[in-house]
């Protein structure tokens, strides 16, 4: 019986991309959403065997659709494939429910094996994460400041650190540019910033650092 796939992300072309790979492979998609609002109704009129989530949605986070699932459907595997920052993300996407996280830039192989993994009740993040952070109970935490800031705010913050600039951030999460600049104003106050200068200044430096430690590895 083919695994029954259905995706929760606004990114055509990955989900055109995800689709063909998964047919290739004897896998269905059984349905694509591209918010929280129709990924709920998808799934719950679909009935996936298990489901792909994007963090980044036009009407909140994937964590959100997460909680959702873990209250209304709390046996329905989910993996994270993302653009964002693996270690940073993992964390919480376990935390929410998902079995599984991964960057869009996995392996085509590395995809199809942990949807089958994660279909069968096993939890899958890369060696480099499982090695560090969640299975063997090493490694280190994410900055405890960091821990201040909400879902949203950790992905402006990140994209930011990147060089994004508002405008660029507001068409990356689909939001508005007010909105962005809210966040932006609620992260300073988190992490005690008196100016715009200073936040980008400290999500430059901090993304520097975990590149070049990710480099050193």
């Amino acid at each position: 019986m083919s695994l029954r796939v259905l995706v929760v992300d606004d990114h055509p072309i990955f989900v055109l991309g995800l689709e063909r790979l998964l047919v290739s492979r004897g896998l269905e998609i059984c349905g694509t959403a591209g918010s929280i609002r129709e990924g709920v109704g998808l799934i719950e009129a679909q009935d996936p065997d298990v489901v792909v989530i994007d963090l980044s949605l036009p009407d909140g986070s994937g964590l959100q659709l997460l909680e959702l699932l873990r209250e209304s459907k709390p046996t329905l595997p989910a993996i994270v494939v993302s653009m964002h920052d693996e270690e940073l993300f993992a964390r919480r996407a376990l935390m929410a429910g998902a079995r599984g996280y991964l960057m869009k830039d996995a392996a085509p192989d590395q995809i199809v094996s942990a949807l089958r993994r994660v279909a069968r009740g096993e939890q899958v993040v890369s060696p480099r994460i499982e090695e560090r952070v969640f299975l063997r109970g090493g490694g280190r935490e994410p900055r405890s400041w960091l821990k201040r800031l909400s879902n949203r705010e950790l992905e402006v913050f990140e994209l930011l650190g990147r060089g994004k600039s508002t405008q660029s951030i507001a068409r990356r999460l689909g939001i508005s540019v007010k909105t962005v600049e809210t966040h932006q104003a609620k992260i300073k106050n988190k992490l005690a910033l008196s100016s715009m200068a200073e936040l980008i200044r400290a999500a430059a430096i901090w993304t520097d650092g975990r590149a070049a430690t990710s480099r050193c590895e």
